[in-house]
């Protein structure tokens, strides 16, 4: 026997406004509980000093680094970063023996970080040894 369909009976479709209200609850909670998070890095200070007067400096280059300026030897000659790079490849330091290849770098603060490195990666480059003059108990800080 066939069944017959109510002709009083009406199509009911669910009703969704709660799946909404439920789906707006959500998104405010991991909006609130994810920690928002800021660019994190580390602030990295060049280790600068003020030159011992009781040490000599025999037979050692130095190099005076500033922001402002990059000088070379004991009378402090200016001079650019290419004419310190022929500099360091005259005194032919793969040559000398490993201790009297050091090339001493003093530092001052606020150097920025880009002159420091082209220095230092030119005392690489000529096969020296980078010594750095610092004050007694001061080492690199990282904040």
């Amino acid at each position: 026997m066939p069944l017959r369909r109510k002709k009083n009976r009406q199509d009911s479709e669910p009703n969704v406004g709660p799946f909404s209200d439920i789906a707006f609850l959500l998104i405010i909670f991991f909006i609130l509980t994810t920690t928002l998070s800021a660019m994190m890095g580390n602030k990295l200070d060049i280790p600068a000093a003020r030159e011992n007067p009781k040490k000599s400096k025999k037979e050692q280059p130095t190099i005076v680094l500033s922001p402002e300026k990059l000088a070379w030897g004991k009378q402090q000659e200016d001079v650019s970063l290419t004419q310190l790079r022929v500099k360091l490849m005259n005194l032919n330091l793969p040559a000398r023996p490993h201790g009297k290849r050091v090339v001493v770098l003093d530092c001052a603060p606020k150097t920025a970080y880009q002159k420091y490195y082209e220095v230092v990666m030119a005392i690489e480059e000529a096969g020296g040894v980078l010594g750095m003059i610092t004050e007694r108990g001061e080492t690199a800080s990282e904040d």
